[in-house]
């Protein structure tokens, strides 16, 4: 984002949606593609200032953090998928992503939404009735499969860009 701005040496931080915006708008860039990352992208900003000013405590009466639970792996995951993901729409917003970033971006965004059906499958196991546990755990295991599978790069995914590279290059080195 820095090397976009006009004034490169200036700071920038993110703490909003408004931030985002204001600054993707600076940089000649349309903020609409990213507004669904930023739900991800502020709850990281929300929880870095947590950390940094707060001590990373939920409450300020609070003498120690809470231990890392389950909803943290999950939130976690999520604003992992989601920074990569901004990279690669900030890469298409700008005009320099290649073919694999733009498929990489669309697998992305299929993940971070399967990752929402896991979720929401974590919170609703409690309320699943014991005869139907194991049912519920394994549609949840097939769903991380399913994310699993939608982030793995396979050699297919790069045969069309490579091709046209190599073709380009062929021509470009045909002398007449």
């Amino acid at each position: 984002m820095r090397s976009h701005l006009r004034q490169p040496d200036r700071s920038v931080s993110f703490y909003s949606t408004t931030d985002l915006d204001t600054v993707l708008k600076v940089s000649g860039i349309d903020p609409k593609p990213f507004n669904p990352l930023y739900p991800p992208l502020t709850a990281i900003a929300k929880r870095r200032n947590r950390i940094v000013h707060e001590a990373d405590l939920s409450r300020r009466t609070d003498t120690a953090s809470e231990p890392w639970g389950i909803a943290d792996d999950w939130q976690l995951i999520m604003w992992l998928m989601a920074v990569v993901a901004f990279y690669y729409q900030l890469r298409m917003s700008v005009d320099s992503a290649s073919a694999v970033e733009r498929a990489m971006y669309k697998r992305h965004r299929k993940a971070m939404l399967r990752h929402v059906d896991f979720g929401n499958k974590l919170l609703a196991f409690p309320k699943v009735p014991p005869e139907l546990r194991r049912e519920a755990l394994q549609n949840a295991a097939v769903t991380l499969e399913g994310i699993v599978a939608t982030l793995r790069l396979d050699v297919s995914d790069f045969e069309p860009h490579l091709r046209r590279t190599i073709t380009s290059l062929a021509s470009d080195s045909i002398v007449w």
